[in-house]
């Protein structure tokens, strides 16, 4: 209960057992009334305007290496992280008792890892109740998609079609960048979506060989998309989408 699926009730291990997915537990799940708060004074879940964060780092290799490519660095979330409490959203980070310590000294920043309510449970109400998450692309897609929630993907491996589960333009997702040593650059998002080698996921070349290096979002990148998720869904403000 103290490691994070990477899909509801899939940990990519060989025994699948550590969490069940019967419909009595979800019954459960979705009828758990949380009672914690950021200042253990208000129902948290049900009072405030929260967003939901999850940075899957290179610590999550110890359970599952199967989605190693999605994995980043959370402090590189830190100004957008203050972006959304400036826009009047709390945060709420969790994760698993592998995810890298971090610390964030606001009021309106939650971190359930950290807490006495943390558990499995707590963590699923976190997608269920939240406005909309922010984080990687593995495992928090699925369990987005599960609660209906909007989203901001980072770090996607390019060979990640749909990389957001979704048709919307209401869900932003970015890529990582690939670093070709052979080419000696980085190559456009073109090259790679005309290359069945690099693009078709089950046979890509970008994890499969070493001529190739994903490179993380940015700071500027992921502020940036988390802006541009902001103005599309909350302020009517388009960017040009001919």
């Amino acid at each position: 209960e103290n490691y994070f699926p990477l899909v509801i009730g899939y940990d990519a291990m060989d025994n699948n057992s550590y969490f069940d997915c019967e419909p009595v537990e979800w019954k459960k799940i979705l009828n758990t009334k949380i009672n914690f708060s950021f200042n253990d004074k208000q129902d948290l879940f049900d009072r405030s305007r929260f967003v939901t964060l999850y940075v899957k780092d290179m610590n999550y290799n110890e359970i599952s290496e199967i989605s190693s490519p999605t994995v980043a660095n959370i402090e590189n979330f830190r100004e957008a992280i203050n972006f959304f409490m400036n826009s009047n959203f709390k945060i709420v980070r969790i994760g698993d008792n592998l995810s890298k310590d971090y610390e964030h000294k606001d009021d309106n920043y939650f971190d359930l890892i950290k807490s006495k309510h943390f558990n499995l449970i707590n963590q699923y109400k976190a997608y269920e109740k939240c406005e909309f998450f922010l984080g990687t692309s593995s495992p928090s897609i699925a369990t987005s998609v599960f609660f209906d929630k909007k989203r901001v993907i980072t770090n996607v491996p390019a060979q990640y079609s749909n990389n957001t589960v979704s048709f919307s333009r209401e869900n932003f997702s970015i890529f990582k960048k690939v670093f070709c040593l052979k080419q000696k650059k980085i190559l456009p998002i073109e090259e790679i979506l005309n290359n069945q080698d690099l693009f078709i996921e089950e046979t890509s070349l970008l994890t499969r060989s070493k001529d190739y290096i994903l490179i993380e979002n940015s700071t500027t990148e992921i502020l940036e998309t988390c802006k541009d998720f902001i103005n599309y869904n909350f302020k009517n403000i388009k960017k040009d989408e001919t």
